[in-house]
């Protein structure tokens, strides 16, 4: 999974997923993962958002669930949400 652009330089607007790009159409949440015993240290963000295939007119709109890692920087895909 790979963040292609982000709005605002934070919230993702288009990434590829299983070989499809897809457009945030909403952000309908967003928090912060931090761990307790760290010194409440964040590890991560995750994202909710509403998405669309931007080349698959066939394709439903989806709702994913999106995780960046703090200290990596990299994306993962946490589930698909429906």
């Amino acid at each position: 999974m790979k963040v292609n652009q982000r709005r605002h330089g934070y919230f993702p607007h288009v990434f590829t997923w299983q070989g499809r790009e897809y457009q945030v159409e909403a952000v309908e949440q967003c928090w912060t993962v931090s761990h307790r015993g760290q010194e409440n240290q964040v590890t991560g963000y995750r994202f909710r958002v509403r998405a669309r295939s931007i080349f698959d007119e066939t394709c439903q709109e989806g709702v994913f669930d999106l995780f960046q890692n703090a200290q990596a920087g990299d994306w993962h895909m946490q589930r698909q949400v429906r």
